[in-house]
């Protein structure tokens, strides 16, 4: 009589940051944006802290690939923006806001944009904008999420934790533009560093 081997698979995922390990700061911070309910914001997404107000928002931004418009791009998956948020070309001054967004294609995403975005093309950031003229980036990262969050409630009850010392892994969330680096680091938190294993 022999002894009989079957084979399981077992679910599992890869740690975002480098052996796991992150350095947190202490409390929750409030988040300034409103996500839809049960949202997840995962861990190592940039974020933006206000010192001194325990606040927080999402540095969201998105890379553009091929087959879209200048009205209709595509963008790669797990970028955060929603309807109504006021988006531009990284560089740029000029904010258009987001009339909607159609996430059946498993492969990208289209937004649809109240206005075309002059040259946009396939290797281009969309940036979240302070506003439709004259507008900056709206959250620069100064940090990264520190654990996924637990299913947001919608509204201002919202907190995240930031961590504020990891080595994140490239690949396991949308790659930082370059813009935000200065070489591996995070230019306005040379703590926070991006490799690739």
């Amino acid at each position: 009589m022999g002894v009989k081997f079957t084979p399981e698979t077992k679910e599992g995922n890869m740690p975002v940051f480098w052996r796991g390990e992150a350095k947190i700061l202490p409390g929750g911070y409030k988040l300034l944006q409103t996500f839809p309910k049960g949202t997840r914001i995962p861990r190592g997404t940039l974020v933006s802290i206000m010192p001194g107000t325990l606040t927080a928002g999402i540095s969201k931004h998105a890379e553009v690939v091929t087959g879209g418009t200048t009205t209709k791009p595509r963008v790669k998956k797990d970028h955060l923006f929603q309807a109504a948020d006021v988006v531009m070309k990284a560089g740029e001054t000029t904010g258009v806001t987001i009339s909607s967004i159609d996430a059946s294609n498993a492969d990208y995403d289209t937004i649809t944009l109240s206005a075309a975005i002059t040259g946009l093309a396939a290797g281009d950031i969309l940036l979240e904008a302070t506003a439709t003229t004259s507008s900056e980036e709206k959250y620069v990262p100064n940090g990264v999420v520190g654990e996924t969050t637990d299913p947001l409630n919608g509204d201002d009850s919202d907190t995240v934790s930031v961590a504020y010392d990891a080595v994140v892994l490239r690949g396991y969330v949308p790659d930082p533009p370059e813009a935000w680096l200065q070489g591996i680091t995070l230019k306005n938190n040379p703590n926070i560093i991006f490799i690739k294993q």
